[in-house]
């Protein structure tokens, strides 16, 4: 989960920690509302999720995070929403004009649900552990983000610094027709060597 605000704010807000004081200078939070995280702030009963919920207005509560976006840049509105989700806005709608808090919380995944006894769980999860070892995810975002920031430079006619992709990590896929030729050369070492102990053999039972 990430915060966000517009640049111009001079104290940033990093963090749940930074909440309170943005507060103070008339800043309103919200978020979606019926939602996960509303739950979690909503359900605490002590530490900085309890104070957040008392700070957040369930009038500023937005349906879509579209909406919170909006609000972010016509009045003092802070937005707390998921941050792969967050990054994907800003950059479609101008990454210059929102700042994301540096700190983020509550790591949050997504599963496929199943019903018991499912026959293809195994292989589903299986392949997600596979996907997520590989760092396929993160490539996949970068991707996304990079074709959100190539469409908004193209639709807009302001030069924006959305249109610099960031350099992308090597990850196994990158790598993947270099483990080809490795693997090919170690199947071809193998047939090698079996044909070379063949041959010897072969050649002691002819003397």
């Amino acid at each position: 989960m990430a915060v966000l605000a517009v640049p111009s704010y001079e104290t940033p807000v990093d963090s749940l920690w930074d909440l309170p004081a943005a507060a103070a200078q008339g800043f309103s939070v919200g978020l979606v509302k019926d939602t996960s995280i509303q739950y979690i702030f909503q359900e605490a009963k002590s530490g900085v999720y309890q104070e957040v919920w008392k700070l957040l207005d369930y009038t500023k509560f937005v349906r879509y995070p579209d909406h919170g976006f909006d609000k972010i840049t016509q009045e003092k509105y802070l937005f707390i929403n998921s941050q792969m989700n967050s990054e994907l806005r800003a950059v479609q709608r101008g990454r210059q004009r929102f700042y994301l808090a540096q700190q983020t919380f509550y790591p949050q995944g997504y599963g496929i649900a199943c019903f018991s006894g499912a026959p293809f769980l195994p292989k589903f999860n299986q392949m997600l552990m596979r996907i997520l070892s590989s760092g396929l995810i993160s490539h996949w975002k970068d991707i996304e983000l990079g074709r959100a920031s190539s469409s908004s430079s193209a639709s807009s006619s302001t030069p924006t610094l959305t249109g610099n992709r960031k350099p992308e990590a090597i990850t196994l896929e990158h790598l993947q027709a270099a483990f080809f030729i490795l693997v090919l050369g170690f199947l071809t070492a193998v047939i090698s060597l079996v044909g070379e102990v063949a041959w010897t053999a072969w050649s002691k039972s002819c003397w």
